[in-house]
């Protein structure tokens, strides 16, 4: 994550604060807030997402359609495509959080795909998904201790994928469910991350799905929920260390994220029915 120029309209840009670039191909987030005022943007440089985080009285005009809505509250989303025109009227104070998009990240991750998101800047919407992901963008935006930036890339792309299925939402299996190549993406993504405090929400958004249909989903495959299955990574992960390695048990508690070498005995003692020291003396 580093400072560079604004990659966003620069008409708004001095009511920007917190802004950062994340990943590797060039997206931003920020916090907009600005008093009663009007802007107008006739060729918006990248995809623009504004996540409404208090409620506002506005009139927006976007690619030559006016809304209909007038008052937004908290979750409104409102997308304007690149390359597109849009004024907004704004009668009250008003805060959002946005994204900004440059054309880097649409061709490495809406690569083939024209205009897939031009349905989306017709009306504001609602979605989940998209607005724990805009949140968690601006989070690490404005954070001292920032995510690298493979993982921004993930987060990025998938909120475009997100954004896609708004856009052209397709038919779900009745029973939500994870493919076995997308349980082995996960899988390796909860081990190479262990010793960070991995999240319901790292794991919904590495695979791009809502928190309902992950949660079924991941119980519908493995009988476990996120958290269960966290654990059961950390237990399968110290469990080969211990047996492949004379690595003392203190640093392959920490290795597998427990908090210590007591919390780890502990958990083997209840979910395995063996202490880690057991297991490595073969008794």
């Amino acid at each position: 994550m580093s400072l560079v120029s604004f990659a966003g309209p620069p008409e708004i840009a001095a009511q920007l604060t917190g802004l950062n670039t994340l990943g590797s191909f060039g997206a931003q987030a920020a916090r907009f807030c600005t008093d009663p005022a009007g802007f107008e943007v006739t060729n918006s440089p990248s995809l623009f997402i504004s996540l409404i985080n208090r409620p506002r009285r506005a009139r927006y005009r976007i690619a030559g359609s006016v809304y209909d809505t007038f008052d937004f509250a908290v979750g409104d989303i409102v997308l304007v495509t690149k390359g597109g025109e849009w004024c907004v009227d704004i009668e009250t104070t008003a805060e959002s959080l946005c994204v900004f998009l440059p054309q880097q990240v649409l061709d490495n991750t809406l690569v083939a795909r024209p205009g897939v998101l031009e349905s989306l800047s017709e009306a504001p919407f609602r979605a989940p998904l998209v607005e724990s992901l805009v949140r968690r963008l601006c989070d690490e935006a404005a954070s001292s201790d920032p995510i690298g930036p493979d993982y921004a890339d993930v987060l990025v792309g998938t909120l475009t994928n997100a954004l896609v299925h708004c856009a052209h939402p397709t038919e779900r299996p009745s029973t939500p469910t994870i493919s076995d190549s997308d349980m082995q993406r996960l899988t390796k993504y909860v081990e190479t991350h262990l010793e960070e405090k991995v999240t319901t929400l790292d794991l919904e958004c590495f695979l791009g799905m809502a928190n309902a249909e992950f949660s079924k989903a991941l119980y519908n495959v493995t009988g476990q929920t996120p958290y269960q299955f966290i654990i059961s990574c950390r237990i399968a992960f110290a469990r080969r260390m211990i047996l492949s390695s004379d690595i003392p048990l203190s640093e392959i508690a920490y290795l597998s994220g427990f908090s210590s070498q007591a919390h780890m005995t502990d958990t083997f003692r209840m979910k395995a029915r063996v202490t880690p020291s057991k297991l490595r003396n073969g008794s």
